[in-house]
């Protein structure tokens, strides 16, 4: 199944580059600043984190759009339990949006996505380093052009993540 998946996305983010109209200028890379509250299923524990991102859109039409995006991040808000105080490294995560503009400025998105995270106890315990392909959606404000605010949930099998951020041109 994790190899199918795969394939569906690295199939969508080929497509995207490749057979995609562009409506888009040439600079339609885009950055990104969030902050992820990522919630382990197994261990009752929720850190945060500080990511940032990278992406590329690809207009199809005028009004839909397939978005690679890449991000990566560093935990900056641990949880307590019995090990001791738990402290997410890092957080990697790859996936292609597939991205419904509703208005001029409003846009909601879904999209697979395959992530890597890994917790460590403060007692030096590995709690976990997992991999995983999951499933997310979310919605965007663009409330000045090419700067929006993204709100979004993603799930994968053992967590959950939620985040809240920026975009902005590159």
């Amino acid at each position: 199944m994790k190899k199918v998946l795969a394939g569906v996305i690295l199939t969508m983010t080929a497509a995207s580059v490749s057979a995609a109209n562009y409506y888009a200028p040439s600079d339609n890379l885009i950055g990104g600043l969030s902050y992820v509250s990522l919630s382990e299923d197994d261990v009752d524990v929720t850190v945060g984190a500080l990511v940032g991102s990278i992406a590329s859109q690809h207009n199809v039409t005028d009004q839909f759009s397939l978005v690679p995006e890449l991000r990566l991040g560093a935990g900056v808000k641990d949880d307590k339990v019995v090990l001791g105080e738990v402290k997410l490294e890092y957080f990697a995560a790859i996936s292609v949006k597939a991205q419904l503009d509703v208005t001029d400025s409003f846009y909601v998105y879904a999209s697979p996505s395959y992530a890597y995270r890994s917790l460590e106890a403060s007692s030096g315990i590995d709690i976990g380093s997992d991999s995983d392909f999951g499933i997310g959606a979310g919605a965007g404000f663009e409330f000045y052009p090419g700067v929006a605010a993204e709100l979004s949930y993603e799930r994968f099998s053992n967590f959950g993540v939620a985040s809240f951020g920026l975009k902005f041109p590159m």
